[in-house]
């Protein structure tokens, strides 16, 4: 059995699709101050864009320096995204410890 595959032009759509989106939500928050600050939507967007890139060269058969590339790329992206999500509040796990 042969699985369905619509070919590479179906990333193409969605990875446009993703640039689209994301100058759309820039230019919400330029022009109107609605939205999220585009700093803060550049660390998950650049990770999922960077993923999907990776599909794309994988797609053509390319090379394994340029997939261990841009999974690192991502790697990191979704790391400084979650710093920055996490809340500044909360006392570590042995401050916490150390008061009950």
């Amino acid at each position: 059995m042969t699985a369905w595959s619509p070919g590479p032009w179906v990333l193409d759509l969605v990875i446009a699709g993703l640039l689209i989106e994301w100058a759309g939500l820039w230019w919400l928050h330029h022009m109107r101050g609605v939205g999220p600050r585009p700093v803060d939507l550049a660390p998950v967007l650049g990770a999922g864009l960077a993923l999907m890139l990776l599909c794309r060269l994988n797609l053509q058969g390319a090379l394994e320096p340029a997939t261990l590339l841009l999974l690192g790329v991502s790697g990191v992206l979704h790391a400084v995204d979650l710093v920055r999500r996490w809340p500044r509040s909360v006392a570590p796990f042995s401050a916490q410890a150390s008061s009950e």
